[in-house]
Parts: C-alpha cells; sequence; structure tokens
C-alpha cells in the first residue's frame, strides 16, 4: 500500500524542505512537487515553520489505518443483517 501527503500542501507556493522522521531531507520547489510524491508509511504532518525563503515541514509516522474488512466483526463472525 502506498500513500501520500494532505493534498491541502498542495496550496504552499513557496519551496520546501521536508523532514522525515530519521531526519533526512529533501526539497521541493512547491507543495504540489510534494503532494506527487508517494510513501510505503503512512506519515503525517507533525509541525511547518518558515526559514528564509522556505518552508521547512516536519512529518512524523501517522496511526495505522484501520482494517475496515473487520469493521463490523464480533468476535470471530461478520455481523449480517438477514
Amino acid at each position: 500500500m502506498t500513500y501520500k501527503l494532505n493534498p491541502e500542501l498542495r496550496k504552499i507556493q513557496s519551496p520546501v524542505v521536508l523532514v522525515l522522521p530519521d531526519g533526512s531531507e529533501t526539497d521541493y520547489p512547491d507543495g504540489i512537487a510534494l503532494t506527487e510524491i508517494t510513501f510505503t508509511t503512512r506519515y503525517v504532518v507533525q509541525r511547518m515553520m518558515a526559514k528564509g525563503n522556505k518552508v521547512v515541514i516536519s512529518l512524523e509516522k501517522g496511526p495505522d489505518m484501520p482494517d475496515n474488512s473487520k469493521a463490523w466483526a464480533t468476535g470471530n463472525e461478520d455481523i449480517s443483517f438477514f
């Protein structure tokens, strides 16, 4: 499964520095380029700040997505409406 960042980040028109939880940094020309990248880990924005003429966005690992296939399960049996 792959993940992308919040699409609202595409509104950033300034250069962006993306900081991953391991401390590695990557530069992007704007928020549009940032929202086009994919990750194998789910990340959420931890903080955003301006540094010079760039927006620095620090990420943290996001919560795991719930397994919707088990959303209606009770114990070992699925709920039936019939």
